[in-house]
Formats: structure tokens, sequence, C-alpha cells
């Protein structure tokens, strides 16, 4: 019934990541633009940390699909597996069905493969791992490796995206001898009074009010 006293053709607000409803609050655009800067100029290690709520998700949406028309970007939210796991999930999705059901070969040399691959072409894929504070210690640790290894080639770029707890395992990693240099990092603060009435008069014009 509210829907209809207001003129909203739809709920303002809900729990789905919808791009379109993007708040580009001065803040929340400078990191949106910062981070498609830092991807475009090939650095390879990306931080965005958040508190829940804070729009993290819906940032990294934009952002995926916006390099997605120079990149090829692959999104994993929850990683919860294994590094083999987590690898032969994003390896898969950008493989072909026919090379999936030749991929045999141990995680390492399709990895390999892949760097060639994208090296030869001139891809650049793009990486974004939301929940990353999930991941378990020893996937993290041989992603981050992985990633500098690499880092040289400019092909490849890991973007992390999680809660404040991210950064409490990161420095626990750093503190048993993993320490990792990250080339750009972002943190998310809260609304202000000002943000958080513009951000509600948004999503309701989006809406259709």
């Amino acid at each position: 019934m509210y829907l209809e006293h207001f003129h909203m053709n739809c709920a303002p607000f809900g729990d789905s990541v919808n791009p379109e409803c993007f708040f580009s609050e001065n803040r929340m655009e400078q990191v949106r633009q910062s981070i498609i800067l830092d991807v475009l100029a090939g650095k390879p290690l990306l931080k965005l940390v958040g508190k829940a709520g804070y729009g993290k998700t819906q940032l990294i949406t934009v952002i995926g699909e916006q390099l997605s028309e120079q990149c090829q970007v692959v999104t994993v939210s929850r990683p919860t597996g294994s590094f083999e796991e987590l690898s032969l999930q994003i390896i898969h999705s950008l493989a072909s069905e026919e090379e999936c059901q030749e991929a045999l070969c141990p995680v390492k040399e399709q990895w390999c493969r892949l760097i060639v691959q994208l090296r030869n072409g001139g891809a650049h894929l793009v990486l974004i791992i939301d929940e990353a504070e999930k991941m378990f210690a020893a996937t993290l640790e041989r992603l981050l490796r992985l990633v500098t290894e690499e880092a040289g080639n400019a092909h490849l770029t890991l973007l992390l995206v999680g809660r404040p707890e991210l950064d409490e395992r990161l420095a626990q990693m750093a503190a048993m001898g993993t320490a990792v240099r990250f080339d750009a990092s972002y943190q998310l603060e809260p609304f202000s009074e000002s943000d958080t009435r513009q951000y509600i008069r948004h999503r309701c014009t989006v809406a259709g009010m």
C-alpha cells in the first residue's frame, strides 16, 4: 500500500544488489574511480575494507561491470573452500567447456597456462574476492603468493573485499612471517547525516517516487 501512496514502482530498499541504485556519494565515487584507475594501471594487489552494510558488494558490482568492458572480471563471493577449489572455480569460469573437460593437469599447471594465455592475448584478469575475511588462512596465503609471483606480468589484479576482520587476518599472517604489501588499500566510512538523507532520497527516486 505504501508503494502506491508514494507512487513507487518497486520497494526502495532490499537485500538484492542493484547497480542502478548505486549512490555516488563523494567518498564512494572517489573509491570507485580510484580502484578502476588502479586496475587499469596494472596494480596487482588491492584491498577494500568496510563494516557490514557500508555498500561494499554494491560498489564492487558496479566496478566489475565497468571493468568488464576492458578486462576479464571474475567475482567470487564467500570463498570458503581450499585453494584448489577456489582456483578451479576461477579457471573454469574463464575456460570453455571443452577446456574444462581437458583440464586434468594439476591446478598450478592450469594457473600457469591461464597466465600465459592472458599474456599472449594482452588480456587483463581481475579477480574480485568478496567476503575475503572468510577465506581459510592457507587459501588466502597461497592466493596472495600466486598474485605476488605474477605481479611483474601486469596481467593479473586481485581485489580483496571484506570486513575489518580481513585486516586482522592479514596482520596475523604478517606476524607469522607472511607480510604482504598492497599497492592500494581503501576503507569505507559510514555515511554522515547529510549523506544518509541524500541516500534515502536517491533510493526513493530510483524506485519511482
